[in-house]
């Protein structure tokens, strides 16, 4: 991911975004409520977004729209993500707004913009987002949500999604590449053809009891995600620190905990 630095004042704390770089946005409805009423609104976003793409040059490699947020990785162009961002949310919250006759913002404050740093994070978000419909209990299969970048990557639909560029990301030679896509979306954990992803029966029974432990404190999805991907910006410091002392103290060990969270034994032990 090579290109040109350019930090970005939003307001708060600067953004840092670069040509080529791949950013997880998600976004959420204010209070948890709805951004999307029905197919309409769904199809207007989508809209909007090919037009924020038009004029600012970035590519969509993934996404899912759920009712009350959406996810998406997109690769930056020339121009900052953010001023894309601003524009998409910007037009979509005056169509809301107008259309069900209502006023403020419709977002839970500003968007989550995470820099996907190396592969194995980038194919646990595929799988992560792409499985959002299923653990919402709205569909069985991944491939039968439609509002889904997976569903439109199966039937070889690119008007959104630039699968290519998606699939250039996998380490699987070209020919198979597909079908190693569709293995690590749909499969269970048990399937083996996924890039180091699943763990051996013993780790399996280590993460998930982690996992437990880290959900049971009740983060953010966002922090979750950004505490089990082993980000150590400060902005989650506090809770990053806390779950580091909660497993220690339920038992886990600290090389345990580093391994989960992709720190180094002193950088768990200094915090313990």
């Amino acid at each position: 991911m090579i290109g040109e630095w350019q930090e970005v004042s939003m307001g708060r704390k600067p953004r840092v975004f670069y040509c080529g770089a791949l950013y997880h946005i998600i976004q959420r409805g204010n209070n948890k409520s709805y951004i999307y009423e029905d197919i309409s609104d769904k199809k207007m976003f989508f809209k909007l977004v090919l037009e924020a793409r038009a004029k600012y040059s970035f590519k969509i490699l993934y996404y899912v729209l759920m009712d009350n947020h959406y996810h998406m990785i997109i690769e930056a162009g020339n121009i900052p993500i953010s001023k894309a961002i601003q524009r998409l949310h910007t037009a979509y919250s005056k169509y809301y707004n107008k259309k069900y006759n209502r006023t403020g913002s419709i977002y839970s404050g500003r968007y989550t913009a995470s820099l996907i740093t190396d592969t194995r994070y980038y194919l646990q978000l595929l799988k992560y987002i792409a499985n959002n419909p299923v653990k919402a209990n709205i569909v069985k299969n991944a491939g039968d949500y439609r509002w889904s970048a997976h569903a439109s990557i199966k039937a070889g639909d690119s008007s959104i999604v630039d699968i290519d560029r998606m699939l250039s990301y996998f380490p699987s030679p070209k020919p198979k590449v597909m079908e190693e896509y569709i293995n690590l979306i749909e499969k269970e954990l048990e399937v083996k053809s996924d890039y180091g992803l699943v763990p051996v029966k013993e780790e399996q029974k280590l993460l998930d009891s982690l996992d437990y432990l880290l959900k049971s404190l009740n983060f953010s999805e966002d922090v979750f995600i950004r505490i089990k991907q082993g980000d150590k910006r400060s902005d989650i410091k506090a809770e990053r620190d806390c779950f580091i002392r909660k497993a220690y103290e339920t038992g886990f060990k600290i090389k345990e905990i580093a391994n989960y969270i992709s720190f180094t034994y002193e950088g768990v032990r200094k915090i313990l």
